[in-house]
């Protein structure tokens, strides 16, 4: 303690009385069918609260038959599910696939989520019945890098039934979300935030999975992995191997396999990820430079200095030799506007009947923003938005879609701008009896917010028409 914090007697006491009340409320999805590749919607439609994702969970109940026979595996509750998507106002703003593998880097989950690979209970009781608590945080990433509350229109969750769920019958699905309540004060600042119609924005980092099911009978694999995009450059792509294990119930598909890899190489355009070669060999447990990569991810994902794995060296090798490669450090000052990347596996032996399941973590995604609009409605999603408002072609000249934009936004501007044009414009919307009142205007309209100026443009187009009209007259006269 220092020495100053010793001697302020005189300090008063404080608290923090901001929150009020953490209520968790459940919510169900719409169908009681939980069979293989059904999808299952679970929807918040209230405006009015205040809901924190990133502790929200999907709580589970079931039992499997034939216990005698069945097993559950390790995570083995995600395995019934195929993907996940988050939906806000209709629109799609994070989803992921084959959710079993959407934590292999650290193996975070716990003993109520599913996770029984070591020192662990058995889940299921006597009577063969489960139930399981899997944070969402483990399967999205928006609940796990936003850390904020929102105010929503319209919230959805979506998951599909995995096609080979085997003996195992889900019960009860419920979508558990904590509910903010907070005290005048704050409340009032939210109110004033929506008011303004303040924009938000939320970045956070995604997840997407890319399968090779057939590696070929060759020593060396190229993988063109994907194109990406500026905004969505991957920031670390681990790489697990399996041989015969997917879609088979009799093996464990939650272990991964070393395959006799000696190399692995990601390149983004020509840069290569590691610099040099690995020279792995397992034949002579020369495997320590793969262990190093996998305990260091904590460090650069997580930003914080502490290495805490939770697989010792041997139980890596035996249970997850997976391949964790940071690609964080760029150059983000590069004129390229896409990104090729491409993975290459080289091994001692035939690569025949293996096959790969990469995980890709893009670039902090700033692309998920929401608008305030008397709560908040979505309006685009960055990376896709950013393609359609670029403002520029490969010549150098501007897109024909950019030039209207500057057009509208420049009419806004005018008749925003003056006291006496707004005033004479809000009339003439009051005398067509519009149930719009006034065009939407930013101080520093970016693409982010063309979406709803266009739209409102488009909507008062006849009105603007007349407007400009009369105003015209009016100069010449």
């Amino acid at each position: 303690m220092p020495e100053s914090d010793i001697f302020d007697i005189s300090s008063p006491f404080e608290t923090d009385s901001k929150i009020t009340k953490i209520e968790y409320h459940s919510y169900t999805p719409y169908t009681t069918s939980f069979n293989n590749n059904d999808e299952i919607r679970i929807s918040i439609q209230q405006t009015d609260v205040y809901p924190y994702l990133n502790e929200s969970f999907i709580y589970l109940e079931g039992q499997v038959s034939d216990a005698g026979k069945v097993k559950l595996t390790n995570n083995g509750f995600s395995y019934l599910f195929e993907q996940i998507r988050l939906e806000i106002n209709g629109i799609e703003v994070d989803s992921t696939r084959v959710l079993p593998v959407r934590t292999p880097e650290n193996y975070n989950c716990y003993e109520n989520a599913g996770w029984i690979f070591k020192n662990s209970s058995n889940p299921a009781n006597s009577n063969v019945e489960f139930s399981a608590c899997i944070p969402l945080k483990y399967w999205l990433g928006l609940f796990e890098d936003f850390k904020k509350i929102l105010r929503l229109n319209a919230l959805k969750v979506i998951t599909s039934g995995s096609t080979n769920s085997g003996k195992v019958v889900l019960n009860k699905i419920v979508w558990k979300v904590p509910h903010i309540t907070v005290d005048d004060e704050e409340r009032l600042k939210l109110l004033k935030l929506i008011v303004k119609e303040k924009t938000l924005f939320i970045p956070f980092r995604s997840f997407e999975t890319f399968e090779y099911p057939e590696l070929g009978t060759t020593k060396k694999v190229v993988w063109n992995l994907k194109t990406a995009s500026k905004l969505e450059k991957p920031r670390f792509i681990i790489i697990g191997l399996q041989k015969g294990r997917k879609n088979s119930l009799e093996k464990d598909c939650s272990i991964f396999d070393h395959c006799n890899i000696t190399n692995v190489k990601v390149f983004l355009n020509s840069i290569a990820y590691p610099y040099d070669n690995l020279n792995l060999d397992f034949t002579k447990n020369n495997f320590t430079l793969l262990y190093d990569m996998y305990i260091s991810f904590q460090v650069s994902y997580y930003e914080k200095n502490i290495r805490n794995p939770i697989l010792s060296p041997s139980t890596f090798l035996s249970n997850a030799p997976i391949v964790v490669i940071d690609t964080s450090k760029q150059n983000d000052s590069a004129t390229a506007s896409s990104v090729d990347v491409q993975l290459e596996i080289e091994a001692s032996e035939s690569l025949t009947e293996w096959s790969q399941t990469p995980r890709g973590f893009p670039e902090t995604t700033w692309g998920d923003w929401l608008h305030f609009t008397a709560g908040i409605s979505y309006t685009a999603r960055g990376p896709y938005s950013l393609k359609l408002f670029s403002s520029s072609l490969k010549n150098g000249a501007k897109c024909p879609i950019f030039i209207l934009l500057e057009l509208v936004v420049k009419i806004v501007n005018s008749i925003r701008g003056k006291a006496l044009k707004r005033r004479l414009f809000r009339e003439l919307m009051d005398e067509v009896d519009c149930h719009y009142g006034d065009l939407l205007l930013h101080s520093n309209v970016r693409w982010i917010s063309k979406g709803k100026v266009l739209h409102r443009f488009k909507e008062l187009l006849p009105q603007i028409q007349i407007f400009l009209q009369k105003l015209i007259f009016f100069m010449k006269n």
